[in-house]
């Protein structure tokens, strides 16, 4: 085992929680439709845990210090 190994998964549960405190995430077609329903992962496929049927995108954006998290103003976003 790599000596650095528990270090290397700390960083990525710091990384995870600040993109998710400054960002606000939705899942979307490829379309840029909210996808409905959301896509259901296969747990069976433990490294990647991609979704069974077809693909998935996550639309994002930048938090303002102003806006509560699940805030999405008519047409902002990215995909």
């Amino acid at each position: 085992m790599c000596l650095g190994s528990r270090l290397a998964k700390l960083q990525t549960k710091l990384l995870a929680a600040l993109l998710l405190m400054d960002f606000d995430f939705e899942t979307v077609d490829a379309s840029g439709r909210i996808a409905n329903p959301p896509p259901k992962p296969n747990w069976n496929d433990a490294l990647t845990g991609r979704p069974a049927l077809g693909q998935f995108f996550l639309k994002y954006r930048r938090l303002d210090a102003s806006e509560p998290p699940g805030h999405w103003p008519s047409g902002a976003g990215a995909l």
